[in-house]
């Protein structure tokens, strides 16, 4: 299980500090644009300008905080997941990378690039090239085969519209930690719940590539972490411009990462949440801000938007919904479940005969793991059910589980 390390929060003047001092910087020059892998060149100056970065991060010695695995264990000291810092934090993480990119590739206008999973379902030849011994964008993924494709019912046109239609941030970019009553550092990693964004493709992605990015500690040692974090961040910047606001409570604008993050120059950067609503103030925004129009999902806006009600209420008594639903493919996210050391391992679509993506689901929300022919494929997931808590908030979980399951169109027993 992942150590979840504690952490002490820096003096709010330097984090105010810190943060005018990026953005002047950022300021002064070019707003760059993420764009899509799909298409893009080998030799693509993006492309040549973040593989010289890599190159130039895995070479720093141990000491300098802009050493790549030095950088990447900042993901595992510190990462949110299955809350509502999850993109915040990772919005913030990215950033950083990127200005480091900028300073060490020479590249003052450098954006990351994002892997648009729904569009390209295969991993970008690039990240492939070679060994990690000649192409710094390789990285070993012993799981994983070349021509694997991600299957629709992870990120699918329907399941990123159905994502996109989420009616608030919480039913969008997960839910607050149960019980949150203050802004304090120790709230950064608390266990609210995922909702289908944060653990449907995103967590289907780690998982089906494995390797590092199967682990929730190593996870960012791969250099492909960053533009399939970018394509996650970028659906946020879509939901945005589709007219939906982002959380107004305090205890979400207010929350600052302090200690977390570094300029290019490997100084602390301290920012809060509140200054990270706004890609453009961070220097950077995405060639498909608007997003594709992906088709239109069955199910109604109105019954998701009450049942997301009643998970709130369920949040707020700190229950956790029974995982017995067997979906219908896209519907998996129902299962809500605490913060994992590792992502599952999904089915292969190519190559060896697959188990149904149904029935694997099943497997997961049992608590169990299939046989399989590849060894350490499959990892068991924490398992609470509403029978387990065996108090009035399970069954409110329950009960909320039932009907947010039957508003999205799936079959929970």
């Amino acid at each position: 299980m992942l150590h979840r390390r504690a952490f002490v929060g820096g003096a709010g003047a330097l984090g105010a500090a810190m943060l005018g001092t990026l953005r002047v910087s950022v300021g002064q020059g070019a707003v760059g644009t993420r764009r899509s892998m799909r298409g893009m060149s080998a030799n693509d100056p993006d492309l040549a300008a973040y593989r010289r970065a890599v190159a130039a991060m895995k070479a720093l010695p141990a000491s300098d905080p802009r050493n790549w695995n030095r950088f990447a264990a900042v993901h595992a000291s510190f990462c949110p997941h299955g809350n509502w810092y999850f993109l915040p934090w990772h919005r913030a993480y990215l950033n950083a990378l990127e200005n480091i990119v900028r300073d060490l590739a020479d590249k003052p206008d450098f954006a990351l690039p994002y892997w648009d999973w729904t569009a390209e379902r295969q991993l970008p030849p690039v990240f492939a090239a070679g060994n990690p011994r000649n192409n710094p964008l390789n990285h070993p993924r012993p799981e994983f085969e070349v021509d694997e494709t991600l299957p629709d019912d992870m990120v699918g046109p329907q399941v990123i519209s159905r994502i996109l239609a989420s009616p608030d941030f919480e039913a969008f970019g997960s839910a607050r930690p149960r019980g949150q009553n203050s802004a304090a550092p120790a709230w950064q990693r608390r266990a609210g719940a995922r909702t289908e964004l944060e653990f449907n493709p995103h967590d289907g992605v780690h998982g089906s590539l494995g390797g590092d990015m199967g682990q929730v500690g190593p996870a960012s040692r791969d250099p492909i972490f960053y533009l399939h974090h970018a394509n996650v961040d970028r659906l946020w910047a879509v939901w945005n411009a589709r007219g939906n606001a982002n959380s107004p409570e305090p205890f979400w604008r207010n929350f600052a990462f302090n200690w977390n993050f570094i300029n290019a120059d490997g100084s602390p950067w301290n920012v809060t949440v509140n200054g990270l609503q706004s890609p453009a103030a961070l220097g950077y925004r995405y060639d498909d801000e608007e997003g594709r129009s992906p088709r239109t999902s069955t199910f109604s806006a109105s019954r998701l938007t009450r049942s997301t009600r009643w998970a709130a209420r369920c949040r707020s008594t700190g229950g956790l919904p029974a995982t017995r639903c067997s979906p219908r493919p896209g519907c998996n996210a129902m299962g809500w479940r605490p913060a994992a050391a590792s992502w599952p391992r999904r089915p292969r679509t190519t190559g060896r005969r697959r188990m149904s993506a149904p029935s694997a689901f099943r497997f997961r929300s049992a608590g169990r793991s299939p046989r399989s022919s590849s060894p350490g494929r499959w990892r068991q997931l924490p398992r609470r059910t509403a029978a387990a808590t065996g108090n009035a908030s399970g069954r409110c979980c329950a009960t909320a589980l039932r009907r947010l399951t039957r508003a999205l169109g799936c079959a929970c027993s």
